[in-house]
């Protein structure tokens, strides 16, 4: 039972007690005088004293129950298209659950997911009702409580462990990208950090959050190591991105700096770049590799 259904619980069985002591006060055959001036409950009264409190409090806790349980579907769930759950959708219910936080990174951290699984697993608990829509950069908001998603696993119609969840993104990189754009930075970074590795890319690791020395993420691809900057942004980028991951590059002593954006670059940012050897992989160049870490997955 959940604290606050107990709490409510024991206030609605003392208000109950209260009114029926003052109803049984009321009602003289409910006493018998006594020789010493005061009065005692008859059998019947004391039991009465028992047991309305305790009957009007379970059927609390029974309406309680129902009304809750009537807040949640009553047939398995489904995704969209008609096909069964990702087989850990349960294991991220728990981690939303827990955290309090409705977060591809922190699906990706914790359960150790690529990014385009663990989006899917985000998009599905919206489905769901566990979690509200997509607001760019806000955070998504939860819903449910835990007890309303213990109550909801059981219903959901998961796939056979070895189902097939391929991403459906590379049949389309734009929709992809449409939903990259409205990303926080952290995410941005996990998506990136993924996206390299379904293109080849080994030792891929996201830096810390502070302190990275404008270095998002650490890569290798054959003997070249890569220091590369993710900037998610709404404007085309300019020079202070490669500048940073110029800096970067050497404190990380790799052999090649990157800046990844969803956007494009400004002509003085190619200028620079030109002049320091940074690559700039912009809008066309993360379709391109959307594409072909699609095919790499098949």
């Amino acid at each position: 039972m959940k604290r606050h259904r107990k709490l409510k619980a024991v206030a609605i069985f003392v208000l109950t007690l209260f009114f029926t002591i003052i109803a049984l006060l009321l009602i003289p055959s409910a006493s018998v005088p006594q020789a010493d001036g005061t009065a005692m409950l008859t059998y019947g009264a004391a039991v009465a004293l028992i047991i309305v409190p305790s009957a009007f409090t379970a059927l609390f806790v029974w309406l309680d129950k129902r009304v809750e349980k009537a807040s949640l579907p009553q047939e398995p769930f489904i995704t969209a298209n008609g096909e069964a759950h990702d087989p850990i959708i349960p294991d991220a219910i728990k981690v939303v659950m827990e955290t309090g936080q409705a977060s591809v990174s922190m699906l990706q951290r914790k359960l150790n997911l690529g990014y385009s699984q663990a989006l899917r697993l985000i998009d599905e608990m919206e489905t769901l009702g566990i979690v509200g829509p997509f607001k760019g950069s806000r955070p998504r908001q939860i819903l449910l409580t835990r007890s309303q998603c213990e109550a909801l696993i059981p219903t959901l119609k998961i796939a056979r462990a070895n189902s097939c969840f391929a991403p459906c993104e590379a049949s389309n990189p734009e929709a992809e990208l449409y939903k990259v754009d409205g990303m926080e930075g952290h995410d941005f970074e996990y998506w990136c950090a993924d996206l390299l590795k379904k293109n080849g890319f080994s030792n891929v690791e996201v830096t810390r959050g502070s302190g990275d020395q404008g270095v998002d993420v650490l890569a290798k691809f054959g003997d070249a190591k890569y220091a590369i900057q993710c900037k998610c942004y709404s404007f085309d980028l300019g020079n202070k991105p490669v500048q940073e991951v110029n800096a970067g590059k050497a404190f990380y002593r790799c052999h090649i700096g990157v800046v990844m954006t969803n956007r494009y670059f400004t002509a003085g940012a190619k200028e620079i770049a030109e002049a320091t050897g940074v690559l700039l992989w912009d809008r066309d160049t993360l379709k391109r590799l959307i594409k072909n870490g699609g095919r790499n997955d098949d």
